[in-house]
């Protein structure tokens, strides 16, 4: 190409001080050597410049060996093993398709449409595919996830494609000096990205990561930008399987998760404040306590249970009623409340507090266990903060 072509073959030099070249060919490169172990040296001419060649001009080794690879890499790269790919195997038969700039239509929609680029998804689900838990369920990826689905989905389409990971450079981190350029490149330009195979060309990248738009700006050779879009627009690809479970492990359900949480977080401290008001009123009120006030809640108490609403301790049927309500309360403790509670409220003699407190605790417990759990709650602890 470089002898019957006007381009003048352009040469890169990749220099590092740790890494010792065995083999590395860029995209469309020429003749290339390796100096020195860490210097290598390539040269290569614009991909437009291939129009200008015949295929009658390559020699009949090279077209045996281009007819020979991409025999090859048909089998080896479309060759998908879809047994714990469920989900992306209907989506790919809900959608038949055999033309890759459609398909690349799809695949883009489909990532513009359900997923969001962030560098922190979180843990994705151990139960299944990691492309199929971050497709269809977290909806929350980087570069590796978006070249992960975008590989796959292309190979069962029968497009041979391949997943690639290295280093992005940008226009913006080269340095000119005497006419050379140069460009460090640190560990946060790495990337991943998706090549296609084009016949006659070779592999060929494809940008499926999102820029901070959101936008996927997934051009080759063949299809512009103003195309895809186009193309995007009129496409009519089913995504039933995704919008089933849109809520459930969506995107939309980890936009709203750091609410929920927030919300669990705000209940949770007002549980610590209203058991921590009832613990204080609870322990002011036993340490405030007349012995009159330990009858009056008892009996209070007594009139949650069915039977005894209308109860009174100078009712001479008292023990009695209690009995027959309660019947693991023995007469002598029922007869004890009674004695206690006219003493209290009828004569001079002072009564025992410790009494009184070992009654109520008694009472409390054998009443609480024929409550319901609401009724229990209830009685434990809200009517607890009003007594």
């Amino acid at each position: 190409m470089a002898d019957r072509s006007d381009s003048i073959p352009k040469q890169i030099k990749i220099q590092s001080n740790t890494i010792k070249y065995k083999n590395l060919l860029p995209y469309y490169s020429l003749d290339s050597y390796i100096k020195n172990d860490t210097l290598y040296v390539t040269g290569y001419l614009d991909l437009n410049q291939k129009e200008l060649i015949s295929e009658e001009e390559y020699s009949q080794e090279q077209l045996y060996f281009n007819a020979a690879y991409e025999e090859a890499i048909h089998f080896a790269y479309t060759n998908v093993n879809t047994k714990n790919l469920p989900k992306l195997k209907q989506l790919v038969n809900d959608n038949p398709k055999t033309d890759r700039d459609a398909v690349t239509a799809m695949i883009v929609r489909l990532l513009q449409t359900y997923t969001t680029y962030t560098r922190t998804p979180g843990y994705m689900s151990q139960n299944q595919d990691v492309v199929e838990s971050f497709l269809f369920d977290q909806q929350q990826g980087y570069c590796i996830h978006y070249a992960s689905v975008a590989t796959l989905l292309y190979q069962m389409y029968n497009i041979p494609a391949r997943y690639v990971s290295g280093y992005v450079v940008y226009p913006d981190d080269f340095q000119e000096e005497n006419g050379n350029y140069s460009a460090s490149v640190p560990e946060d330009h790495a990337h991943a990205w998706v090549e296609l195979y084009f016949e006659g060309v070779g592999w060929t990248p494809v940008e499926m990561t999102p820029d901070s738009n959101g936008q996927i700006h997934a051009t080759y050779p063949g299809l512009s930008q103003e195309e895809l879009d186009d193309l995007i627009k009129n496409d009519t690809s089913n995504f039933s399987i995704l919008n089933q479970n849109r809520f459930i492990g969506s995107r939309d359900w980890n936009q709203r998760k750091p609410f929920f949480i927030l919300i669990i977080l705000i209940l949770f401290l007002v549980l610590i404040i209203f058991f921590s008001i009832r613990y204080l009123h609870f322990q002011k009120a036993v340490r405030l306590w007349k012995a009159k006030d330990y009858i009056t809640s008892i009996i209070r108490t007594l009139k949650i249970v069915p039977g005894l609403e209308e109860i009174r301790f100078t009712q001479k049927d008292f023990v009695n009623q209690i009995h027959v309500a309660l019947p693991e309360i023995q007469t002598e403790a029922i007869q004890q409340l009674q004695d206690l509670a006219n003493q209290a409220y009828f004569s001079s003699h002072a009564v025992s507090k410790n009494n009184l407190i070992q009654l109520h605790s008694l009472y409390t417990k054998a009443i609480e266990k024929k409550l319901s759990k609401p009724k229990l709650l209830y009685y434990r602890y809200i009517r607890c903060l009003i007594i």
